[in-house]
């Protein structure tokens, strides 16, 4: 027995004669009536007082297999089916279909039938949307194109310079942007509206602007203050940093380390500090021009602001950064140098082929030389680990601060404002999740389901409706980031 479905719109009055107009659809053991309001649909049916289902010619020779809807009581036949047949109406509320956006339905996946149901009215929504505005479309496709033409060499510019830049979090966030911008600009022309998504994007840089404005603002009305602050702040780390290092070069609670290899390492990362706190002192007249820096971007939103600030923070602790990179180093060859020379007491080798430890039986001069090794590296090792444990926290700080602006980006492009307005007044553009039910008083004959649809909750609507070039960010791997730490691996 082959099953016939009939989608009828809830919009759809049979006490009057008419065509009806729509689409059919074979499946593997279904056929499927979609009807639509669209007058210029194909005909594929009709609905007139004639209950006699052999005697009705159908409308269009070239579609034999028709629908017909008696208008006094309301019968449905299927004329030119050969196979016998079980008819299942089904009524779907025309408005939430029409008005639901497509992307959020997509996320659900409730199947072929509603699927096809869903794009056929947006369709038909798009067509009545074209019709009469020809002048309209031509100025909004025109403007679409010169934006994209814009961007475009934007983007060009861009690709050439970030092998350069890509080290640079405002060059990033101005890629990422551009991106953005160039794929809703492509979805307006595409799908002629404002969809959720692009709906998002547009509100989430309107709100960064004016977050950005409302920076700058502040920044220009205390700009002597800021800058005496960012000036005070640089040196109290500088002088602290000095200080941090002359209590390490004697002996810091308590502990017994190798004098002249502590001396040695605190003279050089102090003469590191020093040749840094010089260059932060020549630089200084430049600093009221780095507050500019955070001024001008503020035309663009505060998600610029906090991508160039942090570059600023970057650009000011680099010397915590190579005095970091040089005790990570040290550390890490001292403690592979043990771990390999442990091996060496119990009789074990790492072997680099078969990427595995395995026996080997070492000579007398062997064992002695990397005894003598092992007992330097072990007596130095105390001292290296103080100085790497004291950078390696600082710059686990400074990579959480990054962290935290680099989140602050992240929620400024994809925050959904748009979504929230539209799912706090319940429209119909949230709607995605399909409610099946049963109706008992209805004109029809075998139309006992009614397909209606409610809104999602409110978080999964926000997920249906991030964008799309919008990169995650990486969450954080414990394991990965302890072992780094541990081995004196760059983090």
């Amino acid at each position: 027995m082959k099953s016939v479905f009939i989608f009828i719109p809830d919009v759809f009055h049979y006490n009057e004669a008419r065509k009806l107009r729509g689409f059919i659809k074979n499946y593997k053991n279904t056929i499927s009536f979609y009807i639509l309001t669209n007058a210029s649909s194909p005909i594929i049916g009709f609905c007139n007082d004639n209950s006699s289902q052999n005697n009705v010619a159908p409308i269009d020779e070239n579609q034999p297999t028709q629908i017909h809807i008696h208008c006094k009581t309301g019968q449905i036949l299927v004329n030119g089916l050969d196979d016998v047949y079980e008819i299942t109406c089904i009524m779907y509320d025309y408005l939430a279909f029409k008005k639901c956006d497509v992307s959020t339905f997509d996320c659900n996946h409730y199947g072929e039938y509603f699927s096809t149901l869903i794009r056929a009215v947006q369709n038909e929504k798009s067509e009545l949307s074209t019709n009469g505005h020809s002048l309209s479309l031509l100025i909004f496709f025109f403007v679409i194109n010169i934006f994209l033409k814009l961007i475009n060499a934007c983007q060009r510019v861009l690709e050439q310079l970030l092998f350069f830049l890509r080290y640079s979090a405002t060059a990033i966030h101005l890629h990422q942007t551009v991106e953005t911008m160039k794929w809703a600009l492509k979805s307006l022309r595409q799908q002629q509206r404002v969809t959720l998504i692009v709906g998002n994007i547009i509100m989430s840089k309107i709100t960064d602007f004016l977050c950005g404005l409302l920076m700058l603002y502040f920044i220009v009305q205390y700009k002597a203050t800021l800058i005496l602050f960012a000036y005070n702040t640089i040196e109290t780390i500088v002088e602290a940093l000095e200080k941090l290092l002359l209590f390490l070069m004697g002996a810091p609670a308590g502990l017994k380390l190798n004098s002249t290899f502590n001396l040695t390492l605190g003279t050089f990362y102090s003469y590191h500090v020093t040749l840094w706190r010089a260059f932060l002192h020549a630089s200084s007249p430049l600093l009221s021009f780095a507050l500019y820096l955070l001024v001008f971007p503020g035309a663009c939103g505060l998600s610029f602001q906090a991508a160039l600030l942090s570059d600023l923070v970057a650009f000011s602790t680099f010397h915590i950064y190579c005095i970091y990179v040089y005790a990570a180093r040290l550390y890490g060859v001292q403690m592979k140098g043990l771990i390999s020379l442990w091996r060496l007491f119990i009789g074990r080798k790492y072997n680099p082929l078969r990427k595995r430890v395995d026996s080997h039986q070492y000579t007398h001069n062997q064992l002695f030389i990397g005894t003598l090794v092992f007992t330097v590296l072990i007596f130095l090792f105390p001292t290296t680990l103080l100085y790497y444990a004291v950078f390696a926290t600082f710059r686990i700080t400074l990579i959480s601060l990054n962290g935290l602006l680099l989140r602050l980006r992240y929620f400024l492009q994809c925050f959904p404002m748009y979504t929230m307005i539209l799912w706090l007044s319940n429209s119909p553009s949230v709607r995605g999740a399909v409610k099946l039910s049963l109706l008992n008083n209805v004109s029809f004959e075998k139309c006992r389901i009614y397909v209606s649809l409610l809104t999602l909750p409110f978080w999964q609507s926000i997920q249906n409706t991030l964008p799309e070039t919008l990169v995650a960010i990486k969450p954080v791997s414990w394991n990965i980031l302890f072992r780094a730490i541990v081995m004196g691996s760059l983090i």
